[in-house]
């Protein structure tokens, strides 16, 4: 070794309170593992750009399932994804797709298949369009680019996914 632990873990009465590995060798720990008192992981941290900052921060229930996940998916240092957990399936993502900060595409989950999917897509704060899925496929998009509640376009997609009907106001 090179003298510099590689993982330091930390027990109150013989279960596990908190884990702090160093995965890639650098003397800094990348991954920190924080547990409820029945030693199931309550939260784990970790850095996998080695930037010092946690990418990746899940939290879990105390019978061991996922509750959230936030992701940093650019780099940044600010979360830009949440993914929300219940039972073990993911129920829903909120998404920072343009890195202004703010939530911008929520998405509905229904075992691991999407089922609906709200955009704001002139980045005004507004969600101005609406998809409609089933069995995973896009069946119906709906934009109100105005935002006087009354829909501009209305897509409509066969079973494929392959566009069938499209009307405009």
């Amino acid at each position: 070794g090179d003298g510099k632990p590689d993982a330091t873990l930390r027990f109150a009465n013989g279960v596990p309170q908190r884990v702090e590995e160093d995965t890639n060798g650098d003397g800094k720990p990348d991954r920190i593992v924080a547990y409820h008192a029945n030693g199931q992981p309550a939260r784990v941290d970790e850095d996998t750009n080695g930037d010092g900052k946690p990418d990746l921060v899940a939290e879990f229930e105390a019978d061991g399932g996922k509750k959230s996940e936030d992701q940093d998916q650019n780099g940044d240092g600010k979360p830009d994804a949440r993914i929300y957990y219940s039972g073990g399936q993911k129920v829903r993502t909120e998404e920072d797709s343009n890195g202004d900060g703010r939530i911008d595409i929520v998405t509905d989950w229904a075992g691991d298949v999407i089922v609906k999917r709200r955009a704001d897509t002139d980045g005004n704060g507004s969600y101005d369009t609406e998809s409609t899925y089933e069995k995973g496929v896009e069946r119906k998009q709906v934009r109100d680019a105005n935002q006087d509640g009354r829909p501009d376009a209305v897509v409509t997609f066969d079973s494929r996914g392959e566009r069938e009907l499209e009307q405009y106001d």
